[in-house]
């Protein structure tokens, strides 16, 4: 619902409210057939996730002739927007009741395995690899607990919409006939968008985890950047190796849980703000010239939530701690600057 009202014949107010709802892909429905790796002591419960019920969208905008004369003209608003969950999520989040990994190791344990695997050594494929089958491919759904949580990869969460904050304040002017400025402010708050996050991996900084808290790793650029000897506290190379192979980074392998456990929290988050002017002469037989000039800012934690790009990481340094990660975005373009040439054709007309 969205309507203007004009309180004064200067003042006109636009006013409205949105409301969105999405609900929930059918396949991410399909979590809830693995509700048999259901762990309630850490948490981890799969089951239908619920939709976003609570998306009110207010809308208001005003526009203000502080003379009465016609030259000047002074705009604002804000509004609140939602926006849908990439279906992506769900498509790579199956549970392991519909998608079973495969490898050599996995093939050949399988009733009839191919030929190839008994002739290969060391888990390596032997001849004919190909010519007898490859892997099978063979879905086999976990039976127990146990087994569902070794295999299970994702975990789906309850569907939380991101939001989009925008507002903005504009002044213009009528320089002369046919020509106008105008000066403009616009902001842009997006909040609990998606980010990629694995549960099950701790971060080698965290002093919580045990053998975690360590220093980060001395970098040097240049060979001759390198001291003689490293200041402490500092780590070592092979430290984050006895760190990795100590089953550490995987803090939930205690519950039965082997697999990263990918899931997107909402917790993504981002600030844009622009200053621009606008500048616009009408020419007469229908030529139109405009220009304008736009100083921005773009700061964000998440810039990616797909592996789009090996440039924007999808996933941050440290899982568990996104606010280290915010900083000017790599969609920042701080200056832009914009011309535009507009002919009219006339109108030509024939009659019969």
């Amino acid at each position: 619902m969205q309507d203007d009202w004009k309180l004064m014949p200067r003042l006109t107010l636009n006013l409205g409210l949105r409301y969105e709802w999405s609900g929930v892909p059918r396949d991410e429905g399909k979590q809830a057939l693995n509700a048999i790796a259901n762990d309630p002591a850490v948490g981890l419960i799969f089951r239908k996730p619920t939709s976003d019920t609570n998306n009110f969208g207010p809308h208001v905008g005003f526009a203000w002739d502080p003379t009465g004369r016609g030259k000047w003209s002074i705009r604002g608003g804000g509004q609140i927007a939602y926006d849908v969950i990439p279906l992506n999520f769900a498509i790579n989040s199956l549970p392991p009741e519909l998608q079973t990994e495969q490898n050599t190791t996995l093939t050949c344990a399988l009733p009839g395995a191919p030929a190839w695997c008994t002739s290969g050594v060391g888990g390596t494929p032997g001849p004919g690899f190909l010519a007898t089958g490859g892997l099978l491919q063979v879905n086999v759904p976990p039976a127990t607990p146990a087994a569902a949580r070794a295999a299970t990869q994702a975990l789906i969460l309850d569907m939380v919409d991101p939001k989009v904050i925008t507002w903005s304040l504009g002044v213009q002017h009528e320089l002369f006939r046919d020509t106008s400025v105008e000066v403009r402010y616009v902001g842009t708050r997006s909040l609990e968008l998606p980010v990629q996050k694995r549960l099950n991996s701790a971060s080698a900084f965290d002093p919580n985890v045990p053998g975690g808290g360590l220093a980060p790793l001395p970098t040097y650029l240049t060979a001759s950047a390198i001291p003689a000897s490293v200041p402490t506290p500092a780590s070592t190379l092979a430290n984050f190796r006895s760190f990795l192979t100590s089953g550490l980074f995987q803090p939930l392998a205690t519950e039965g849980f082997l697999g990263n456990l990918t899931t997107n929290p909402p917790v993504g988050a981002g600030t844009y703000h622009a200053g621009s002017v606008d500048f616009t002469h009408r020419f007469a037989k229908g030529l139109y010239f405009r220009t304008n000039y736009t100083f921005s800012k773009n700061i964000d934690n998440s810039t990616n939530e797909l592996f789009s790009s090996r440039m924007n990481p999808r996933r941050a340094q440290d899982g568990f701690n996104f606010a280290a990660e915010r900083g000017r975005s790599a969609l920042d373009l701080p200056q832009k600057f914009a011309i535009i040439w507009v002919y009219d054709f006339l109108n030509i007309r024939s009659e019969n």
